[in-house]
């Protein structure tokens, strides 16, 4: 039986982070179950129709175990699980881990003060626009945007229209030459449209590290 504050959780697992503020720090990742979206290039699809559901204290002691002080809440997408999650995120924070939330910004009806880092990587032009203007507000969001051939173009005028600089660049991508040829297009672009932001190249797949 499970209870009305369980979370649903693909799989946690312990991996160096490779993209956005964090990149190159070791972190252990709870990666939550669902999604409100269906992205044809998104890269945990293989995760859609497996989890299992866990009460707070069992991921916390799972998280404890693995003796990593930095935590990643990723997805899927946690927010459709705010929630069941709040009672996760306030415990990790009461015991001093540093505690992330990826989302793909969608769903705004939370507290980012509740966290340490949050990491917003919107899916379409309509979302960045709307985090364009309220990132800002925030010290400890962060806006990373998946960039690709059909889409840098408007990314990049939308970002040097706000004037945003602390933005981070990611290549669309699963094999390391994709990695490289669409960063070395965002460089390109960056220098072309004199934005300073940064490249989050995706350094698990570089590097063949889980």
């Amino acid at each position: 039986m499970t209870g009305s504050d369980d979370v649903k959780i693909n799989e946690i697992f312990t991996s160096i982070q490779g993209e956005g503020p964090l990149t190159g720090m070791k972190c252990l990742f709870v990666r939550t179950y669902g999604c409100n979206r269906n992205c044809r290039f998104c890269d945990t699809k293989k995760h859609n129709n497996v989890f299992v559901e866990l009460p707070v204290d069992a991921i916390v002691k799972a998280i404890d175990n693995a003796g990593l002080r930095r935590v990643v809440i990723t997805g899927g997408e946690p927010t459709i699980q705010l929630n069941e999650l709040k009672a996760l995120v306030h415990t990790l924070t009461a015991n001093d881990y540093h505690v992330s939330l990826e989302t793909n910004g969608d769903i705004q009806s939370y507290d980012t003060t509740d966290f340490d880092c949050v990491v917003v990587s919107p899916k379409d032009l309509a979302t960045l626009k709307k985090w364009v203007k309220y990132t800002p507000e925030f010290d400890n969001t962060y806006l990373k945007v998946v960039v690709h051939e059909h889409n840098i173009d408007d990314v990049m005028k939308l970002v040097a229209e706000y004037d945003l600089q602390d933005i981070y660049f990611m290549p669309l991508g699963t094999t390391p030459l994709e990695i490289i040829v669409r960063s070395a297009l965002i460089l390109n672009k960056m220098n072309e449209y004199n934005i300073e932001g940064f490249l989050s190249t995706r350094m698990h797949i570089l590097y063949g590290v889980r």
